[in-house]
């Protein structure tokens, strides 16, 4: 069984009523299903229900979302036009610590690779464009989902490198944040053409990876985002 943390949306309805509900991209069950998983969404419940829900899964996938706030890595909001859900931020650190004290694996989407950072003490780049204004680098791609936007180098000695086993890759991006300094027990293991790092992975526990990218939405054709779900999934048996 593989946990996957969900988003809350929050509509409007009639009436003044409002509606809430759990909502999670259809690429990740797809892709868990495929690599010979079963998926399981898990709702954003309180910091105590962590360690019973992780011992019912197998493994945890953290997704992508809303921005990690400023705060969970030591800094100010920059811009306050980006959202920000502390609940879901200190809910999924709930969730990766008891997953990790269980010995459970671990894969990090964009969002989730960003927490994992933050867990470990590690900070973030806020915003990309403000950081690195002449990049030519493409970190909000215009092409579709699914194709890849720029290049990556990997680490050949590294969990990522293992698994792929490629040098390097072109990977899709849609994000304004990134990685910065890496926390104290992780390292980097791959970087865009600009510089900034593009995965982190901790080499002291059963399977902690956390990549930049949404493989998820590359998977249906592509064969290293396909690798990458095999692999997490196999280390939950």
């Amino acid at each position: 069984m593989i946990g996957i943390s969900s988003n809350l949306l929050t509509t409007p309805l009639p009436d003044t009523i409002t509606n809430q509900r759990y909502h999670l991209s259809t690429d990740y069950i797809r892709s868990v299903v495929e690599a010979g998983g079963l998926p399981m969404i898990l709702p954003q419940l309180n910091k105590k229900a962590a360690k019973e829900i992780v011992q019912k899964i197998d493994g945890l996938i953290l997704s992508g979302g809303l921005d990690v706030h400023p705060s969970t890595y030591q800094q100010q909001i920059q811009d306050e036009s980006y959202s920000y859900s502390v609940e879901r931020d200190q809910y999924e650190l709930a969730l990766l610590k008891e997953a990790l004290k269980q010995n459970k694996p671990v894969l990090g989407i964009c969002r989730g690779a960003q927490l994992i950072n933050s867990a470990f003490g590690g900070n973030l780049v806020a915003d990309i464009e403000a950081k690195l204004p002449k990049s030519k680098t493409k970190h909000i791609q215009e092409l579709e989902p699914e194709k890849g936007t720029h290049g990556i180098t990997i680490c050949q000695n590294s969990i990522l490198y293992r698994i792929l086993k490629e040098p390097s890759l072109v990977v899709n991006s849609f994000h304004h944040q990134a990685v910065n300094q890496v926390g104290k027990g992780l390292k980097a293991s791959s970087w865009t053409e600009d510089g900034l790092i593009e995965s982190i992975e901790g080499t002291e526990f059963k399977f902690l990876v956390g990549v930049q990218w949404h493989p998820e939405i590359m998977s249906g054709n592509d064969l290293a985002s396909q690798l990458l779900f095999q692999r997490f999934v196999e280390a939950t048996k």
